[in-house]
């Protein structure tokens, strides 16, 4: 993809025929799945996608259908704007994606009224806030970052170590604008019968950012969709990493 820089994407491991493949949220780098790593096999190939160097919106879609066509097999990890990046590319059977975990996962990400779909968030909100990068990019991503803990999270000091983790620096706005224009256009509610590998929905009880709501339909639409509720925010494998952990090595057959 022309433009691209380096370092929108790192592996680990050396196992290249499989691996599990991390589609990151909005906003993120990929050192967001750091916690979770220690309770995962540690000799299976790793490969992280963020969304920075961006072009366009195609870019997103582009970007995974890319990395899922050089491997055998697949272990499909992605969370909030990443899930609606993975279920498009599985409803194109993109790859040989083996399992899906998706964290904090909806099909769309604003409201349907037509539809009768009362979660999620209104457009006008959606292009306020990328309206508003320009002037307060900063005040934007700390707003939002916080949106994504609930209380409990907060007394088990999951924000703190968020924000010792995550700095908002070197976040171009072009990125940021492009992966907000791709919440508001993606809508793959209509592709969902055509996903038929397990698809795990881990999401947490207390999410302000994705409603649970959302979580629980997205399972019930999937012809393999198993539903798994947390105690927690918008974060579920930052917050609970070995609860999250254990999902995905259950339900797996990768050894570690």
């Amino acid at each position: 993809m022309p433009g691209h820089k380096k370092n929108w994407k790192r592996t680990r491991g050396d196992n290249m025929s499989s691996a599990f493949i991390f589609l990151t949220g909005w906003a993120m780098n990929e050192t967001i799945w750091e916690p979770l790593l220690p309770f995962l096999p540690k000799k299976v190939h790793i490969e992280y996608l963020s969304w920075f160097h961006l072009s366009s919106v195609e870019d997103i879609d582009q970007r995974v259908e890319e990395t899922l066509q050089k491997f055998d097999s697949v272990t499909l990890i992605a969370w909030s704007l990443g899930s609606i990046a993975a279920l498009e590319a599985a409803s194109k059977k993109v790859g040989n994606i083996e399992n899906m975990y998706l964290f904090s996962a909806t099909p769309r990400f604003t409201k349907d009224s037509a539809a009768n779909v009362s979660y999620g968030w209104s457009n006008r909100s959606v292009e306020k806030m990328r309206d508003s990068l320009t002037a307060n990019a900063d005040t934007v991503l700390e707003s939002f970052h916080r949106k994504m803990f609930s209380r409990t999270d907060k007394e088990k000091h999951s924000l703190d170590s968020f924000f010792k983790q995550q700095t908002q620096r070197n976040k171009p706005l072009t990125d940021l604008k492009i992966g907000l224009d791709y919440l508001l256009e993606k809508d793959v509610r209509e592709k969902l019968h055509c996903i038929h590998v397990p698809v795990h929905i881990i999401h947490g009880k207390y999410d302000r950012i994705i409603p649970i709501e959302a979580g629980i339909n997205l399972a019930g639409h999937l012809p393999d969709g198993t539903f798994h509720e947390l105690e927690c925010g918008h974060l579920p494998f930052f917050s609970l990493p070995e609860t999250s952990a254990k999902i995905i090595t259950c339900t797996s057959e990768v050894v570690s």
